[in-house]
């Protein structure tokens, strides 16, 4: 394994995008745009479902961006 890696900022990056989507997906809910009636985003389903994609996408970032930066917590404490 090599030794290099990101800076512990890109963790943090990471963590604040999962973040900030939540907020993102609720305020896509309402959404009151009115689109023309053959437009697919005029549909009921298309909001709920492109706001649990986001929310799902927000999730995995959180995750992932929170076992990355515990990862380098402790890997910076094991070099001190």
């Amino acid at each position: 394994m090599s030794s290099e890696r990101e800076p512990l900022l890109t963790d943090v990056l990471f963590i604040l995008v999962g973040v900030l989507s939540i907020p993102i997906a609720i305020a896509r809910l309402r959404n009151d745009i009115a689109y023309l009636p053959t437009d697919a985003r005029s549909e009921p389903w298309f909001d709920p479902l492109v706001s649990s994609l986001i929310v799902v996408v927000g999730l995995i970032f959180l995750i992932v961006g929170g076992i990355r930066l515990i990862r380098g917590l402790r890997e910076r404490k094991r070099r001190q």
